[in-house]
């Protein structure tokens, strides 16, 4: 890239950035195109434009922009991880994996998480749960893998032990709301309605359309307009791999 291109894109990626903070994707993604126009080399754009593609819902353009950043650095385990998650939202989990195989990093901690959450989303639980607490002891404090074991002991029923682990959260990720739109779907899960709702209103205002927030918030108004009838939307969450 030239030299005085680099404040171009550092000014479309601000501004894209602010909108995608405020869950804006839709005015974030002319401005990544337009990025990635003028520097299509820049594997930052193509991932953040590959991220917010997938925020809306277009799966294989977003595949197709993680792949040209995995064509221009193969070893940056960060958008093998990425396409992962885009394949196991389309519930494509073969793919999933064979694409984690594809990063040949089996040490990368972040590679070795996004396997065990590709089997959360499959519903097994016992050999993620081994591969979560393997990466944990290798690093306390590593940060996806304590999302991982949220996800896994909501998904496996262990509620108490999914609260412990949002609590954890919350008081070591700067994102933190996303973590507390986790601790909603647990208090979700544990039926205390008005405590979840509180919990995932919060996380939605502070950083709007997060995955897991916005199917709490649905699961939950749902509920509340039919309590006697809480089993269904719960299984519906449960089967949602938020």
């Amino acid at each position: 890239m030239l030299q005085d291109q680099r404040p171009f894109i550092v000014e479309k990626m601000a501004e894209a950035r602010s909108f995608i903070g405020r869950g804006e994707f839709a005015r974030a993604l002319p401005l990544l195109e337009e990025a990635h126009a003028f520097s299509p080399r820049d594997t930052d754009v193509l991932d953040s434009l590959a991220k917010t593609l997938r925020r809306r819902g277009h799966y294989t353009e977003s595949l197709q922009r993680h792949q040209w950043a995995v064509d221009i650095d193969p070893q940056f385990g960060v958008y093998y991880v990425e396409m992962s998650k885009t394949y196991n939202e389309m519930r494509q989990h073969h793919a999933a994996w064979n694409c984690l195989l594809d990063s040949n990093q089996p040490g990368n901690l972040l590679v070795r998480t996004a396997k065990a959450e590709t089997l959360i989303c499959c519903r097994e639980f016992e050999v993620p749960r081994e591969m979560i607490n393997a990466v944990l002891r290798e690093n306390a404090n590593y940060i996806p893998a304590l999302y991982a074991r949220a996800k896994l002991n909501f998904q496996s029923g262990k509620l108490d032990a999914a609260e412990e682990t949002c609590r954890q959260l919350m008081q070591k990720d700067s994102e933190r709301p996303v973590a507390r739109g986790y601790l909603g779907v647990v208090l979700l899960l544990k039926g205390k309605t008005d405590a979840a709702m509180e919990c995932l209103g919060r996380a939605s205002r502070e950083r709007p359309h997060e995955r897991v927030t916005d199917l709490g918030l649905e699961a939950g108004t749902a509920i509340r307009r039919d309590s006697a009838n809480a089993k269904p939307h719960l299984d519906r969450l449960l089967a949602s791999n938020p």
